[in-house]
């Protein structure tokens, strides 16, 4: 049975194809700064992504390259929602949506039992998704941080441009293994 705290938050932050995406945001894509306002303000206009990002009190930004592609998106929340069952549950899902190679995960609580600390990061060739805990200004928050681990944006361009297409499954994803496969082959 899914989670259902990380069900609704599937919503903001999802994958197609194992590709990552937040509201609709992917790496190596040009974003409008109109859409980012809208993420940011919960006034996207698209009802599931505000009524969640509303409820999660996420807050959506972006780092951008040179060419204004995204380079880095950075999901910011609240830590007190999370305790230690859905901080589980988020990277079980994570790791299952995700074609991670590389993958861990650390916890820590305090004196009453209570989660403290996160420390999760799973990575491929293409992405790393980083979850952690940060205070700032005497509040903590968990971030969730999707960066690009290659320099050529025209890769994830490519990519992003494949699975947004509404074909057949299973042709978008013998295409993209193919990518993939030709991708990682030029790494080495």
């Amino acid at each position: 049975m899914e989670h259902s705290f990380i069900k609704g938050f599937s919503v903001l932050f999802g994958f197609d194809f194992g590709i990552p995406n937040v509201c609709h945001i992917r790496i190596g894509n040009e974003i409008e700064d109109g859409w980012l306002n809208a993420v940011q303000d919960r006034n996207t206009g698209d009802y599931e992504f505000d009524r969640a990002l509303s409820e999660y009190y996420a807050f959506v930004d972006c780092d951008l390259d040179y060419g204004d592609t995204v380079k880095e998106i950075l999901i910011i929340l609240p830590f007190f929602d999370w305790n230690y069952e859905n901080v589980k549950a988020l990277y079980a899902y994570t790791s299952k949506e995700f074609h991670y190679e590389t993958r861990n995960a650390s916890y820590s609580f305090d004196n009453d039992n209570d989660l403290s600390e996160v420390d999760i990061l799973l990575s491929n060739f293409l992405y790393e998704i980083s979850i952690f805990d940060e205070e700032r200004d005497g509040h903590k928050y968990l971030k969730i941080r999707i960066s690009q681990k290659r320099e050529d944006v025209n890769i994830y361009q490519a990519i992003n441009t494949l699975v947004t297409i509404d074909e057949n499954n299973s042709m978008v994803f013998s295409t993209l293994k193919e990518i993939l496969a030709s991708v990682e082959t030029r790494k080495q």
